[in-house]
């Protein structure tokens, strides 16, 4: 199982990586495909990071329904 604090730090990850590979273009206009494959991995990172955070989210609110509290 992955925490939400496991998530977060993944996403935080990826802005830093989107910044490099613009610096990166902005220097030299010839790596656009270099450029194009760091922001699209970035982007598929934080896709999969929500999707992550949408299980656990789910998870959460099945355990809590679960709970002796609730039956």
């Amino acid at each position: 199982m992955t925490s939400i604090d496991t998530v977060l730090r993944e996403v935080l990850v990826t802005p830093k990586e989107e910044q490099a590979c613009l610096e990166l273009w902005f220097k030299d206009k010839s790596v656009n495909e270099n450029v194009r494959r760091g922001v699209e991995n970035s982007l598929t990172k934080i896709s999969e990071a929500l999707g992550k955070l949408a299980a656990l989210k789910k998870e959460d609110d099945d355990s809590k329904k679960d709970s002796p509290a609730n039956l």
